[in-house]
């Protein structure tokens, strides 16, 4: 479908993005295009990387390295994002575990988990944060 004056309909374009021009248009994307290249190998570093001989050698450096790579994504061009259920059914999750844990019988436990895993209040939030990054950068 065009328009009465013959013109292309208009492509799809990365918000934000879509009035640069010149050199700093095109040095800002790349860096973007950078930065989500940076991101995506930062979360597959995020599975293999441990804390040689520390206590707790194996969660605390994932989830600071897959933090980092949130933060470079929230920075990328973004490609996709995640779908509105998704995100709602995610809501709905976390207020149904918040009011488990608030009564449980020993809610610091729950609320931060146990040794080893620590899979509590410290890693679930970036378990989210790496789902988020992987439906911004990857699409659809």
């Amino acid at each position: 479908m065009g328009n009465a004056a013959g013109a292309s309909p208009r492509s799809r374009t990365v918000p934000g993005t879509a009035s640069r021009s010149g050199l700093a248009g095109a040095a800002a994307s790349k860096t973007r295009l950078r930065a989500a290249t940076v991101a995506i190998w930062l979360l597959v570093l995020a599975s293999i990387v441990l804390l040689p001989d520390a206590f707790v050698r194996w969660f605390l450096p994932k989830d600071l390295v897959a933090a980092a790579a949130v933060a470079v994504a929230s920075v990328a061009v973004a490609r996709g994002r995640l779908p509105r259920a998704f995100v709602l059914a995610s809501l709905g999750a976390g207020v149904l575990v918040l009011v488990a844990v608030l009564l449980s019988a020993a809610p610091g436990a729950q609320l931060w988990g146990r040794w080893p895993r620590y899979e509590g209040l410290i890693t679930l939030p970036v378990y989210f944060g790496a789902v988020w990054a992987g439906a911004r950068l990857l699409g659809p």
